[in-house]
């Protein structure tokens, strides 16, 4: 039974983690996979659910969801590339006959690069690849032109990132608000805001966002997708619009308590919920930490990142497990479980602007987080640089 296989992973780690002095973070990842290898399946069940202080539910939970999510998305999912999508979206008619064929060719070429811009926007990882490929063709244009050669890029370097099946539907619906052609004006301005790399969510009210995340999640209400929990999970993954109102609350009651708590402290803290996939037990987090004193905050923050590696870890090890048996490994019960996870009601919150919060509370969190991103992406650039030139 897989949930049996992720409680054992799960307990492995957990024991693991209770004998770690130094905790998991300062372990190397090739020590761990090796232990993990010579230890993992001879345990018997342990019991550490004081580990982390929202116990081990969530976790073993959180681990079904995303590797019984992964098997439904890539078992039998075709594929099209980003190069193919943009053919099959572009309309030939609208092509003006009258032009240079060199000129209607610039345009469907144009209308490619702005769907691959938005595929590489959505995937940070393939962002920073295409940055690299980017820098390295503006330096081969520089040499290009020194020597008076052609110096128009290559349209097609791209044709081979995949667009899945499972993502058509998604992607479409972004590609239309974002091109505009979804039936809200809004829409299209607040998604520009939140992909931008310029930095533009402090642009947004609360209201803006709360509207653009209603768009999506009605999307999703009227689909008829069978495993309609995977998509509210990335929406609450990717947009965090339930625990943006719990950190706001947070933020809020932070100002308010007897001991005071330094602005960039509580904010630099309350950010690092952003990078932990429980939707709800991430909420608890924020919902505790105007409580704790400076004490309690230290260990409120090795704990969350500690949580944060035991995740990854965790569910490395259960893939490796399962990977290749899925089909004999997920039982009925499994796939009941499954489906009963990451629906809205298992993590919306009931907190509201003016009860809870502060229009300026929301601007302050998106100016935070509008700095972080556009510090991730200086960092990101002079790595680029940096590799490029060497």
């Amino acid at each position: 039974m897989f949930s049996k296989i992720v409680e054992e992973a799960i307990n492995q780690l957990a024991l693991e983690y209770t004998t770690d002095k130094n905790g998991l973070g300062h372990k190397q990842a090739s020590d761990f996979a090796a232990h993990v290898q010579q230890q993992l399946g001879t345990m018997s069940k342990v019991f550490a659910g004081d580990l982390f202080r929202i116990g081990l539910e969530p976790i073993n939970e959180f681990v079904l969801f995303f590797c019984m999510a992964q098997h439904v998305q890539q078992k039998n999912s075709k594929s099209t590339s980003v190069l193919q999508y943009a053919n099959e979206k572009f309309d030939e008619e609208e092509l003006d006959e009258m032009l240079p064929q060199e000129i209607q060719e610039g345009n469907k070429r144009n209308f490619y690069e702005r769907k691959l811009e938005h595929y590489h926007a959505l995937n940070a990882e393939k962002m920073l690849e295409y940055e690299m490929i980017e820098e390295k063709e503006r330096q081969n244009r520089q040499s290009k032109q020194a020597r008076n050669e052609d110096t128009r890029g290559n349209a097609s370097r791209y044709e081979g990132n995949p667009l899945y099946e499972f993502q058509f539907s998604e992607f479409d619906l972004l590609d239309a608000i974002k091109e505009g052609e979804y039936d809200s004006s809004k829409a299209n301005m607040n998604y520009k805001r939140i992909i931008s790399d310029k930095g533009y969510l402090y642009k947004m009210t609360f209201k803006d966002f709360k509207e653009f995340v209603k768009v999506l999640h009605e999307e999703i209400d009227q689909s008829e997708e069978t495993h309609k929990n995977i998509r509210y999970y990335k929406l609450e993954r990717r947009l965090h619009f339930e625990l943006v109102k719990s950190i706001l609350l947070a933020m809020r009651k932070c100002e308010e308590a007897n001991e005071k708590i330094e602005k960039k402290e509580y904010l630099i803290d309350l950010c690092m919920l952003f990078r932990l996939p429980l939707l709800k037990a991430r909420q608890t987090y924020a919902e505790i930490y105007p409580n704790l004193n400076a004490k309690e905050r230290h260990e409120w923050r090795e704990e969350v990142f500690n949580l944060i590696i035991f995740l990854q870890r965790v569910v490395l090890i259960v893939q490796k497990q399962i990977t290749g048996k899925e089909e004999q490994v997920f039982t009925d019960q499994d796939w009941k479980t499954f489906h009963a996870i990451y629906l809205p009601s298992h993590f919306q919150n009931n907190y509201k602007q003016r009860k809870d919060f502060k229009a300026q509370d929301f601007k302050t969190l998106m100016q935070t987080l509008d700095k972080q991103n556009q510090a991730i992406l200086e960092q990101s650039q002079k790595t680029i640089k940096s590799q490029s030139s060497s």
